[in-house]
């Protein structure tokens, strides 16, 4: 799971990630913190909750959001990518920002359900280097969230900036 420049804790086993052109993200958000969930914050319910927030605003907030964090209900992690009119994909791996495309072909090279934490770190490191390279408005440092069971461990400047 990739941060870009507006990442925001929604409970302490969730995490969003927003592009910096989404300035209307924290209005979506300001709500979801302890919403159910028998260990922590419910993914699903969060997602609903941002859901219903986007849907009412008729894609009028402009927000783009990926959302990952771990289900205590369900027993596992999930990764979303929500968008400005409400629709949610479920997703092993995605990629947004203005370098989301360059991104999103290392993930598309790298990806392997099999992929362990440490894989997985490198390929995130190297799909948001990729982005970073091919884009001028994606800054110049790696920054990322692990989510697992025990809640999100933050990485930051991963690599030092180009």
């Amino acid at each position: 799971f990739m941060l870009l420049n507006k990442e925001r804790d929604v409970g302490n086993n969730v995490v969003t990630a927003a592009p910096s052109s989404s300035s209307s993200s924290g209005e979506v958000l300001r709500e979801g913190n302890g919403i159910g969930g028998s260990g922590g914050s419910s993914v699903i319910a969060i997602v609903r909750h941002i859901q219903q927030e986007l849907l009412s605003a008729r894609g009028g907030l402009g927000v783009n959001l990926v959302l990952a964090g771990y289900d205590y209900d369900l027993k596992k992690a999930l990764l979303l990518a929500m968008h400005p009119h409400g629709s949610v994909d479920y997703v092993p791996f995605t990629a947004l920002g203005s370098g989301g495309l360059a991104a999103m072909s290392v993930l598309e090279a790298g990806y392997r359900a099999d992929l362990g934490v440490e894989d997985g770190v490198e390929l995130v490191t190297a799909a948001i280097r990729s982005g970073i390279r091919n884009d001028l408005g994606s800054g110049g440092q790696v920054d990322l969230c692990v989510i697992d069971v025990e809640g999100g461990r933050y990485e930051r400047m991963v690599l030092e900036e180009e």
